[in-house]
């Protein structure tokens, strides 16, 4: 699925944009996205519902709302939707390469020695996911609606001295410290 860029940093993906009846059908509460090429890390916020993400390696991982989770570029995964009570609401960012290596550096120089010692028995993983922390929710939908502002907007770019940058940094480090997370930025 190509999606149009928004901007060079990030990119919003709108539930409405995967959920079109014509292409993904909600059938008995469960909806499919099958051999989704993911192109740059994806962060995907769940709110309602229930998601199991698996790649091509047959890793996955099944979460109920409210969640987010961090898949890795350059893989394809297979998104199965189900719906709790009647919902699945759900959003996601594309983050660009040049972004993830900015978040990269900076949460290198506050690395220590137990966290690289952690790093290297752990298997790497393609994806995880975190329960939402006070404020992550509300970061998460002022970043998709400053990317997704219409054409009157004047700035959807997120660059470094940009709020957005910062914002979308403190959700990422929500998947920093978890085993294999420091190496999964370093892949990014």
């Amino acid at each position: 699925m190509v999606l149009p860029s928004m901007n060079k940093s990030v990119e919003a993906i709108s539930n409405n944009h995967l959920q079109q009846p014509n292409k993904f059908p909600l059938i008995n509460g469960l909806a499919d996205v099958r051999d989704y090429y993911v192109a740059n890390c994806l962060l995907f916020k769940l709110n309602k519902g229930s998601l199991r993400i698996e790649n091509e390696f047959g890793e996955f991982i099944e979460r109920s709302a409210p969640c987010l989770f961090l898949l890795e570029k350059d893989q394809t995964i297979t998104l199965s939707m189900s719906e709790i009570e009647g919902h699945i609401d759900f959003s996601s960012l594309e983050v660009s390469y040049d972004l993830m290596q900015k978040f990269y550096k900076v949460f290198y120089s506050t690395r220590n020695y137990n966290d690289r010692e952690l790093s290297l028995k752990t298997k790497p993983k393609y994806f995880f996911h975190a329960d939402l922390l006070p404020g992550m929710s509300d970061t998460f939908d002022s970043i998709l609606h400053g990317v997704a502002c219409p054409r009157v907007c004047s700035n959807v770019s997120i660059d470094d001295h940009d709020y957005s940058y910062f914002s979308l940094m403190y959700l990422i480090s929500a998947f920093v410290r978890k085993p294999g997370g420091f190496d999964f930025l370093e892949r990014a």
